[in-house]
């Protein structure tokens, strides 16, 4: 198994890691490689900006981690199954870094149809930032007013996605506590995306 320690930034006013912050950190370890069969899961809040990545090549290493785990990855790395575990410690962050994120550089850009975001050209973030993005601004669009929402799982057929249309497709409310929408690029279906709602 690989151990890593890790320290990340806080995204522009957030009081916690973003979950886009901890994907994009993952693909420095894999680097040159075809990712696939993606499945993303944010447990809970990071609120400590210091922690370990976990990256297993077993699920028997991989199951004594899960209870403890603030996020897992399983994907599939130029073939070959790995199982990945982000742990951070539940102090108060030392010494945090804030970088500047503004999401309506990214709307501005952006078309909307019937329950759905549409991105027709270059993103000015990564490609999991932008679906992020574009899926919280679908949600509060149709559900203006009902809380704050958090990202909390994706799944992905393949990374890294090309493609120039980037569409989020909503499709399925349970009760709040997931909603779940489509990722498309260029009118195929690539993925899933899925927030929760945290009522204000």
């Amino acid at each position: 198994m690989q151990i890593h320690n890790v320290s990340l930034s806080f995204k522009a006013n957030r009081n916690y890691i973003h979950g886009t912050d901890l994907f994009n950190e993952l693909l420095s370890y894999f680097t040159e490689k075809n990712l696939t069969n993606i499945n993303y899961t944010i447990h809970k809040l990071i609120e400590n900006n210091h922690g370990h990545i976990y990256i297993a090549d077993t699920a028997e290493e991989f199951k004594y981690l899960l209870p403890i785990s603030n996020a897992t990855i399983r994907l599939c790395a130029d073939e070959k199954m790995h199982w990945v575990a982000f742990l951070f410690a539940d102090e108060p962050p030392i010494n945090s870094i804030r970088y500047m994120y503004d999401e309506n550089n990214l709307i501005k850009l952006c078309r909307f149809g019937e329950k759905t975001i549409v991105l027709h050209e270059g993103s000015p973030f990564t490609f999991i930032e932008t679906i992020v993005a574009m899926h919280k601004q679908l949600l509060q669009t149709l559900h203006p007013n009902a809380g704050k929402w958090l990202f909390t799982k994706l799944i992905l057929t393949s990374y890294p996605v090309s493609g120039k249309t980037i569409s989020i497709s909503y499709r399925h409310n349970f009760n709040f506590k997931l909603v779940k929408s489509s990722i498309l690029i260029d009118g195929e279906l690539m993925g899933e995306i899925y927030f929760s709602l945290l009522a204000e």
